[in-house]
């Protein structure tokens, strides 16, 4: 039943009938539209009839007995909203840049430590009778059978291996004495051109050359620390091995 229609049957019926149907009225009136309902007002018509009624513009003593918006019911907002991207929590970016840190830490320490492999030479020894033997090539020419003697100041050569290399008639070489745990004795001082073990090469080592007693067989002399103070030494026994790393801070002067 539309509003008209309840209007026109509410002034052909006595008052307390109209009373009688309000109730019903307004439960119609709240059904029919929903959506479009603004308020509904209870008037007298000019006939002194009680109407119910949405427009009360024509009537008299209206008064609104029901309202199309609750009380404290807020209206939906029609406003965009920019999507917002959620941002990572600041713990989480900490930390990601925390191990992008780590990460870049040991990336550098693994590039430091290919460097000081690619430097360092690895080269095999052998024991014999307690002594560390070792090939090492003097001058470039020769390649002589030495015991490695990191308690030894200078290197030292055999007088034949000295004749071989020529070392004897240079202008260059000097006698002088030294102490030994035998006593002083009376050694030539020279000096080689270069003095290579395995990869690992010292130019203008200082050498004396003297023959030490029991050298042993096929033994041409001490490789001491007139060259091995060029680099960081280290020895492994248990795989044979030999390893001479450069030390930034050694040249090649005597």
């Amino acid at each position: 039943m539309s509003r008209v229609g309840i209007h026109l049957f509410l002034q052909k019926s006595g008052s307390w009938y109209s009373c009688l149907l309000w109730g019903i009225s307004l439960f119609v009136l709240g059904l029919a539209d929903e959506s479009a309902r603004s308020g509904t007002y209870r008037c007298e018509d000019s006939a002194g009839v009680t109407v119910l009624t949405d427009s009360p513009a024509q009537l008299h003593n209206c008064a609104l007995i029901f309202s199309g918006v609750e009380s404290g019911q807020s209206q939906p907002s029609h406003e965009s909203r920019s999507p917002r991207i959620p941002e990572a929590p600041p713990s989480l970016i900490d930390q990601s840049n925390g191990e992008a840190a780590d990460s870049e830490i040991g990336s550098e320490r693994e590039r430091h430590a290919a460097q000081k492999t690619m430097n360092q030479a690895a080269v095999p020894i052998m024991t014999m009778n307690g002594s560390v033997i070792l090939s090492v090539l003097l001058n470039d020419m020769r390649t002589a059978r030495m015991i490695l003697d990191t308690g030894a100041t200078m290197t030292v050569l055999t007088t034949d291996l000295a004749v071989e290399l020529a070392l004897l008639s240079g202008t260059r070489n000097r006698v002088t004495t030294i102490q030994t745990a035998g006593g002083p004795v009376q050694v030539t001082l020279s000096r080689l051109d270069s003095v290579q073990v395995g990869s690992a090469i010292a130019r203008h080592v200082p050498v004396a050359i003297h023959d030490l007693p029991n050298m042993g067989p096929h033994i041409d002399g001490l490789l001491g620390m007139s060259f091995l103070r060029h680099f960081v030494v280290t020895l492994d026994i248990e795989h044979n091995r030999l390893y001479l790393r450069p030390r930034p801070d050694a040249d090649s002067s005597p």
